[in-house]
């Protein structure tokens, strides 16, 4: 083990006996430590340790005034968070109890008086390497700290320039296909009886993919604001959200003769209208995906670990094992679009609306048949 340099050490002693200071003050510069600061009175170690910001301190504990547990118990409360100060006790108490305390209260080593010469300057360089140490890693973990906190920043950005070139790109997008298959419509209907059998179904197709087209474009720019717009932060009652969504809903509700039963849900810190998004997905789905009985939905919310849990069961047709974490992707469809309609963005613009929202997502199987998608929004 290499000894850190004595001309870059500061150290400190405290102890009520003179003799014992000058001793120890002699055995110190003459190892060549020139930083060596004492003191015979304990009520000024706090004082001497906050103007010097020693890297060692040799502390007796049988002292007036002040002992060296009550000594180490300022300087421990002085110590700023995540620092390591080594402590060495020099004292002639020899009971295990008194070993125990003050190992437990902040010494880092201990000698017992009288002591060696050498075994002192052995301890003493031991404990200065540890520090040494000690704060190179500090010091890493600072610089590993800050890299994170720049990529994470870069990625933020490359994030929101994403987000900010798939909406532009959206967003001009739109009204050229809104405009074409107005016109694909416009002809469909003026010029059917001219054009032949096959010429139609060719004409039906194209306006059937205009219109796939412009719910597509819909659907991005919906991810796209998504990804791009931080929420607000303000105090949302989710049973009036759940409430209004399920009124936008009434008529798909009642097409299927659909059943939503809606428990007590809480007050919540979000963005009101990303919570009603994610609701609305979530209960849309439930709706949708049922082999030909009613629909049967139930939403309630759990408390636990700091958090809100969230939770949309259906008994629908349910959904396999391995496709679990696929459906949270971007346009995934695990059916055909003539089984059900859709483009497969409900559930990945869901997914970022609840991780903005500092919460996750999964689904689940429902014991009862079916899935439960639940959700945790922090408490």
């Amino acid at each position: 083990m290499t000894d850190p340099p004595a001309s870059d050490s500061r150290l400190l002693v405290v102890d009520d006996e003179p003799v014992n200071l000058e001793l120890l003050e002699e055995i110190l510069t003459s190892a060549g430590y020139t930083d060596v600061s004492c003191t015979s009175d304990p009520r000024q170690a706090l004082a001497r340790y906050q103007e010097l910001d020693p890297d060692l301190v040799l502390l007796d504990l049988r002292m007036p005034h002040l002992d060296g547990f009550q000594v180490m118990g300022q300087l421990r409360a002085a110590q700023p968070a995540g620092s390591y100060l080594p402590i060495l006790v020099l004292t002639a108490e020899v009971s295990a109890e008194s070993k125990q305390r003050a190992l437990s209260e902040g010494a880092t080593d201990f000698l017992l008086k009288p002591f060696d010469m050498v075994e002192v300057l052995l301890r003493i360089a031991n404990l200065l390497e540890t520090r040494r140490l000690h704060l190179q890693l500090r010091q890493h973990n600072q610089q590993l700290e800050h890299a994170v906190g720049e990529r994470t920043a870069e990625l933020e950005r490359a994030r929101a320039d994403l987000a900010q070139i798939a909406h532009a790109a959206a967003h001009d997008l739109v009204e050229p296909v809104r405009t074409v298959t107005i016109y694909l419509q416009l002809l469909a209907r003026r010029y059917r009886d001219i054009l032949d059998g096959e010429a139609g179904q060719y004409l039906d197709y194209i306006v059937q993919g205009g219109n796939r087209a412009y719910d597509l474009l819909g659907d991005l720019l919906s991810f796209a604001e998504a990804a791009a717009v931080r929420h607000a932060d303000v105090q949302v009652d989710c049973q009036a959200v759940v409430e209004q969504v399920l009124g936008q809903l009434a008529a798909p509700i009642a097409r299927a003769g659909g059943v939503v039963t809606v428990e007590r849900l809480p007050t919540v810190s979000g963005d009101p209208v990303h919570l009603a998004q994610i609701f609305h997905h979530l209960l849309d789905n439930a709706l949708k995906f049922h082999d030909g009985q009613a629909p049967q939905v139930r939403v309630w919310a759990e408390e636990g670990d700091g958090q809100w849990c969230f939770a949309v069961a259906d008994r629908g047709i349910g959904i396999s094992a391995e496709q679990r974490e696929r459906i949270f992707g971007l346009f995934v469809r695990l059916h055909h679009r003539h089984d059900f309609d859709g483009n497969g963005t409900g559930l990945g613009i869901s997914q970022r609306l609840v991780e903005d929202h500092g919460g996750r997502i999964w689904v689940e199987p429902n014991p009862e048949g079916g899935s439960i998608f639940r959700f945790t929004i922090p408490a």
